[in-house]
């Protein structure tokens, strides 16, 4: 067995890299903080570090006009998410995936707008809620989705600055007339594998391919801003990356996802951080041409 962890990622729950093993990183007992229950949910004390005193937190509602964007650039190199196979595990308040994704070029992609520090590309994981509604972390004026997925990215050169990582967001959007989703279905396969929480990193040796999940279309908009982690210890180092336009996917996909358990032995059927205060930060518009 081998385990891979970056100085930085040893610290955040959500962002664990696992290469080529079987099985890794056996956790020793559930996390404690959770989203629902007011002793360990997000106004407890059990959100810790900068979770409740930082200025920049994530995620928000991004309140913004229908008006010509700040800024036109090119295609981000996210259309290669793809490997012949992946890792996943439930710990407890996601559902996290692994993978190596094709061609050494697209690990990384440029900090638009925010900053000029590349990334590598780290882990994927994903957020839902309990009905179809409301399950995206972040808000497009005041408007919640199904579900968010984040595709999170680490600076590849240097992980102790304000620039450490970049999170891409794509939201969810259930409709059933899409019918089951080609790119989830390898996941929504492996999670009766993974329903208990902080077992193990499970190798799928089934190709993945998760490109279709981001609408790189040439006219595609995204909002960027500076944030931070959303679960503890909520570290204000990340450049946010938001696409406008939601992705449909089918309504039991979702409702997989619903079915693994948390560390309190109860469905994980919410996994939302509510959304923060805007404070005085600017959100960039970014247009792709």
């Amino acid at each position: 067995m081998r385990l891979k962890l970056s100085v930085l990622t040893t610290i955040l729950c959500c962002i664990v890299i696992a290469k080529e093993a079987e099985t890794v990183g056996i956790f020793s007992g559930p996390q404690e903080f959770c989203y629902t229950d007011m002793e360990c949910g997000p106004d407890s004390d059990k959100w810790d570090g900068f979770c409740h005193s930082g200025k920049r937190q994530s995620p928000i509602n991004l309140k913004v006009p229908y008006h010509s964007p700040s800024r036109y650039t090119h295609l981000l190199p996210l259309d290669r998410f793809q490997a012949d196979h992946f890792f996943i595990q439930n710990n407890g308040h996601t559902i996290n995936v692994d993978m190596t994704p094709v061609g050494e070029n697209s690990q990384f992609f440029p900090g638009h707008g925010l900053s000029f520090t590349k990334y590598k590309f780290s882990n994927v994981h994903f957020h839902w809620g309990a009905s179809n509604s409301e399950g995206s972390e972040h808000q497009l004026n005041s408007r919640n989705f199904s579900a968010e997925m984040h595709l999170t990215l680490r600076d590849a050169i240097n992980s102790g600055d304000p620039n450490a990582l970049a999170v891409v967001a794509i939201f969810l959007q259930v409709d059933d007339s899409v019918g089951p989703s080609p790119a989830l279905a390898p996941l929504v396969n492996a999670i009766d594998q993974i329903r208990e929480p902080h077992t193990h990193w499970m190798k799928v040796e089934t190709p993945i391919d998760l490109s279709p999940l981001i609408p790189m279309r040439h006219d595609a908009t995204v909002y960027s801003y500076q944030g931070s982690l959303t679960t503890p210890p909520c570290n204000s180092q990340v450049n946010w990356y938001v696409f406008g336009e939601p992705v449909p996917i089918w309504s039991s996909d979702v409702s997989a996802f619903r079915g693994v358990m948390d560390g309190r032995d109860a469905p994980l059927e919410n996994n939302r951080r509510p959304v923060q205060p805007m404070s005085d930060r600017r959100i960039e518009i970014i247009k792709f041409v």
